[in-house]
């Protein structure tokens, strides 16, 4: 499993693909990538996510990301 958190973008997740400076990535791709997404991970992302913000209304959600360095 790998457990991603940035605090200075305040991102917390699960990161099932990454992407090369100047790549693109095709919908089909992320869709490929959501669809191997292991839903026993998905659930302790969201129970940890809970237990370290327990007063936060957001709900995790899969998210396409750029960052640029």
């Amino acid at each position: 499993m790998n457990w991603e958190y940035d605090e200075s973008g305040e991102f917390f997740g699960i990161m099932l693909d990454d992407a090369e400076y100047g790549e693109f990535i095709s919908i089909a791709r992320a869709n490929q990538a959501i669809n191997k997404l292991n839903r026993d991970d998905w659930e302790k992302c969201e129970a940890e996510y809970h237990r370290l913000f327990p007063n936060s209304t957001k709900q995790p959600d899969v998210y396409i990301m750029s960052v640029v360095w």
